[in-house]
């Protein structure tokens, strides 16, 4: 599967889940290889909680990719950039 056709399943799924902005964690989701089944299983348990940590706990699962995986990238463009 590419990455776009990931990120386009994940949007679809974080629309429906009532993710505000579902863009936004859409790409880091992607990235870190996360699927529809995986975060059916993760978020089942609050998908009827209407509260913020509901939205929150999805946020921080993919602030946690784009962390990792965004931090790699700055990471070799550094290495990039040293090497002019």
């Amino acid at each position: 599967m590419t990455l776009s056709d990931r990120e386009e399943q994940l949007l679809e799924w974080l629309e429906d889940y009532g993710v505000i902005e579902a863009w936004k964690p859409t790409e880091p989701l992607a990235i870190g290889n996360v699927e529809v089944e995986m975060l059916d299983k993760l978020m089942k348990r609050w998908r009827h909680n209407l509260t913020q940590l509901r939205d929150m706990r999805l946020r921080w699962f993919a602030f946690s990719f784009d962390v990792e995986y965004g931090s790699v990238g700055s990471v070799r463009g550094v290495g990039r950039l040293g090497d002019n």
